[in-house]
């Protein structure tokens, strides 16, 4: 595609763009993300220590607040730290 006949423009989404639109989609309270039947939820996330200000979006164009949203350190390590609640939001991690 090109703009103004000199300009081309491109229509890919970079890795970066693609890792902070997936925290602020499901950051949207009108839309719920399922994965095989597992519904996304955030509360795990705060639960294991996730600081708000990157669960409410402080700052969306941040790389460092996507990359904390999608870190698996905030979902506990061990089967007795897991919520029942955190399985979707690991399917999602494992897929990003």
């Amino acid at each position: 595609m090109v703009w103004k006949g000199a300009f081309v423009l491109f229509g890919g989404n970079d890795p970066k763009h693609v890792q902070k639109a997936i925290p602020r989609g499901l950051r949207s309270s009108s839309r719920v993300a399922v994965i095989h039947g597992f519904h996304v939820s955030l509360a795990p996330l705060l639960v294991h220590g996730c600081p708000k200000q990157y669960i409410l979006g402080k700052d969306v164009h941040s790389d460092s607040e996507a990359a904390h949203f999608l870190s698996p350190k905030y979902l506990g390590v061990t089967l007795s730290e897991a919520l029942y609640d955190d399985v979707g939001m690991r399917l999602l991690q494992f897929l990003v």
